[in-house]
């Protein structure tokens, strides 16, 4: 099988575990591919899409979120904030394999993990000496090494971690996809992997000063739906701080 066979049957594979976790899209307007697209996979219109058309309808349940993920209960306990918390969460349902619920999702990606620089090898950064990457990057990678060793390494002898192994190369492969494809999902979700969406360009946007996350809201209100518009809708900002807690009765 070739290159661009194996490419399309990835699609196929995200078709098929999207249906399974109750992902709905416009079937007439909009196709996934994996031919001409920049970072592997994309979503192409099939047809002319209407100003505010709702193209997809995707479950809460289906993000990789904090609240989510198999170590939900191991984020809260131990007051983990949001970056660290995301990193975690995806970091373990890739190691997970096919115990995780997200394992399809993982096995669509035509890159495991995307290639940021932090990956890359000292040789390799040096390229960046004289660019405004060369700090940022450098610190970066430092900042991710000292979160792993202080704050990730006295969990893996906790459940679910215990039955997981996650290196540092690992954990800095979750953070490429915590970096590339996050997006905020609500006030009680917060940020999270949220599969199709993804695959729709997307940029990233500066917060605007000032911005907060407000009250944390139901994980079981109405589905994110992406959609044709003209408008802009301003960003959350990051939260700040530890994760929330639960809410009883959630």
């Amino acid at each position: 099988m070739g290159a661009s066979d194996d490419a399309e049957k990835k699609c196929r594979t995200l078709e098929a575990w999207l249906q399974e976790n109750g992902v709905t899209w416009a079937t007439d307007a909009m196709a996934f591919t994996a031919q001409d697209v920049v970072g592997g996979m994309g979503v192409v219109s099939k047809r002319a899409i209407r100003p505010g058309e709702v193209l997809a309808n995707i479950p809460k349940s289906a993000a990789l979120s904090i609240r989510n993920t198999s170590a939900s209960k191991l984020i809260e306990d131990n007051g983990l904030d949001l970056d660290a918390a995301l990193r975690v969460a995806i970091a373990t349902e890739v190691a997970l394999g096919a115990r995780s619920r997200w394992h399809g999702y993982f096995k669509s990606f035509i890159k495991p993990f995307e290639d940021l620089p932090y990956l890359w090898s000292p040789e390799q950064r040096a390229l960046l000496a004289g660019t405004d990457a060369e700090g940022t990057v450098e610190e970066t990678l430092a900042d991710l090494q000292s979160e792993y060793r202080e704050v990730v390494l006295p969990l893996l002898d906790s459940p679910p971690l215990n039955d997981v192994d996650i290196s540092l190369e690992d954990y800095l492969r979750a953070a490429t996809l915590a970096t590339s494809r996050a997006f905020t999902v609500d006030d009680f979700h917060l940020e999270a992997l949220v599969p199709l969406a993804d695959a729709f360009n997307h940029r990233c946007q500066k917060v605007p000063a000032g911005e907060t996350v407000r009250e944390i809201s139901s994980p079981d209100e109405a589905v994110q739906r992406p959609a044709a518009s003209r408008r802009r809708t301003p960003p959350f900002a990051p939260w700040q701080g530890p994760v929330p807690p639960m809410q009883p009765g959630r």
